[in-house]
C-alpha cells in the first residue's frame, strides 16, 4: 500500500466522472432514486490519521468525491452513516454495518468497489444474526428472521426495493461478480468501470452492460 496525494484537481476530476455516471444511471434505472443508498469507497476500520507533515490521510467522508455542495444531500441518503466506517474493530464495524443495512428496508442502490466485499459481508449474517437482531427495530428483526428462514440469506426479504448493485465485474472480478449477482436476484448488477484510488479511468454509461 502507498499513499496517493489528492488535491482539489483530483477531486474535481472524480466529481466530473462520478456525477456523469450517476446521472446516466438514474436515467436508465430510476429505481435507484426511490430509496437510500449504501456506498463504500474508502477502506473501513481506519481511524483518522495525519502524515509527518500534518496532512490528513484519507477523506473525512466519501461524500467529498461529489463536491462540498452535495455533501449534505449525499449524507442524507446513506443507509450506513460515515462514522461506522471509522470503527477500528473489524467485528464491531461488521455488526454496526449490518444493523444499519438490515434497518434500511428502502435500500435502493449499493455501490462498492470489490464484489467480494459486499458478498462476504452479507454472507456473515447467519453467523451473527442474534447480535445484529439485538440492535434493530422489531420490524427489521422480523425481516431478518424471514430472510434467514431458509438456506443462506434471502436478500429479497431484507431489501425488496434494491434496484442496482454497482461493483467491479470484469477481468479478475468476473466470477466474484456473478456470485454477487446471484445473491441479489432482485437487482441489476452494474459494472462500475475502472474506478481506482488514483483516478476514475472509465465509467459505465448507456445501456450496454460494459458502458
Amino acid at each position: 500500500a502507498k499513499l496517493v496525494p489528492y488535491g482539489a484537481a483530483a477531486l474535481a476530476a472524480f466529481r466530473a466522472a462520478v456525477l456523469t455516471a450517476l446521472a446516466d444511471l438514474a436515467r436508465r434505472r430510476p429505481g435507484v432514486t426511490a430509496g437510500r443508498a449504501h456506498v463504500t469507497i474508502s477502506p473501513a476500520t481506519r481511524p483518522p490519521r495525519v502524515n509527518a507533515g500534518g496532512l490528513p490521510i484519507g477523506l473525512a467522508s466519501d461524500a467529498a468525491y461529489l463536491g462540498d455542495d452535495l455533501v449534505p444531500a449525499f449524507l442524507a441518503l446513506l443507509a450506513v452513516p460515515p462514522e461506522v466506517g471509522r470503527i477500528a474493530d473489524v467485528d464491531a464495524w461488521r455488526i454496526a454495518t449490518l444493523r444499519a443495512l438490515v434497518e434500511a428496508e428502502d435500500l435502493a442502490f449499493v455501490s462498492v468497489w470489490s464484489p467480494t466485499h459486499l458478498h462476504d459481508l452479507v454472507a456473515t449474517l447467519p453467523g451473527v444474526a442474534e447480535e445484529v437482531a439485538r440492535g434493530v427495530t422489531p420490524a427489521a428483526r422480523r425481516r431478518l428472521a424471514a430472510a434467514l428462514a431458509g438456506d443462506g440469506v434471502d436478500t429479497t426479504r431484507l431489501w425488496p426495493r434494491l434496484d442496482t448493485v454497482s461493483a467491479w465485474a470484469d477481468a479478475g472480478s468476473t466470477a466474484f461478480a456473478s456470485r454477487l449477482a446471484a445473491l441479489f436476484p432482485q437487482a441489476r448488477l452494474e459494472p462500475n468501470g475502472l474506478l481506482a484510488t488514483p483516478s476514475a479511468q472509465t465509467q459505465p454509461r448507456g445501456d450496454s452492460p460494459r458502458g
